[in-house]
């Protein structure tokens, strides 16, 4: 279980570990860390965060099934990492469903959760609003969130794709 708090964890965020690694980073322990999650679930499946974790390693490993069902029930059990990342999973095929999703973690303080509702807002203003609370997020701020205050070039370009691939933050629409 603790293996799988390690290796699945988040940088910032309300389940935030400051010891997670970078989607990149993660990318050379995968095996070890699937192994670790799907253990970890079967140990504790009432644990949301557990759920989330495995979701976000199978997600950079590039299974979106299993990443699905994690987030699903990560997202069910209250985890407001699973239901940002199951938002994102989602946005493709239900941006009402991914936004309803993406406010409730933001209402439980996912900075993600915050950049994803900016890049979804067609109001500048609002969109601004979002990038503003993740780039404040703590313990740290969303940098890419920092970016698009400082660039209203990026918010034109912002919510047009939902698609993540190995390797990249299974958390963030991608811009």
């Amino acid at each position: 279980v603790d293996r799988c708090y390690s290796l699945g964890a988040v940088r910032i965020g309300p389940e935030f570990s400051p010891s997670a690694p970078m989607p990149q980073e993660l990318l050379e322990q995968l095996a070890e860390a699937r192994a670790m999650c799907d253990q970890a679930v079967k140990d504790q499946p009432g644990t949301a965060a557990l759920h989330a974790r495995r979701a976000r390693v199978l997600a950079i490993a590039g299974d979106p099934a299993g990443a699905l069902e994690a987030a699903r029930r990560g997202a069910e059990l209250g985890s407001p990492t699973a239901q940002t990342l199951l938002g994102v999973m989602l946005g493709r095929t239900d941006r009402a469903k991914a936004e309803e999703l993406f406010r409730a973690a933001a209402k439980r303080g996912d900075p993600h959760a915050h950049f994803n509702l900016g890049v979804m807002e067609k109001d500048p203003a609002e969109a601004a609003i979002h990038f503003r609370r993740a780039a404040e997020s703590r313990p740290f701020g969303d940098p890419l969130a920092m970016q698009m205050l400082k660039d209203e070039s990026w918010l034109k370009r912002a919510g047009e794709t939902f698609i993540f691939g190995p390797g990249q933050n299974p958390r963030r629409i991608p811009v």
